[in-house]
């Protein structure tokens, strides 16, 4: 009897450091959403990206104006 109760308490030790593993677990898969959202907010601000860079921006409008200007001639 002593030896299922020493056992059961072993397990339940096992458990409860296995939980607070999954919590640790847990909190930094959240902690790396969260910076990877931060992450990708900043890369998808492209008026940001345009006002730093506006020679480039207007390059990258002029091609893709040409590319689409050029596209609509072939049909």
């Amino acid at each position: 009897m002593a030896g299922e109760l020493s056992t059961q308490l072993a397990v339940t030790d096992e458990l409860a450091k296995a939980r607070a593993d999954l919590a640790r677990s847990r909190a930094q898969v959240v902690v790396a959403a969260e910076a990877l959202r931060d992450d990708l907010s900043v890369l998808t601000q492209w008026k940001t990206w345009a006002a730093r860079r506006p020679y480039a921006a207007l390059g990258i409008a002029f091609g893709v104006g040409v590319w689409l200007g050029t596209m609509g001639r072939r049909k």
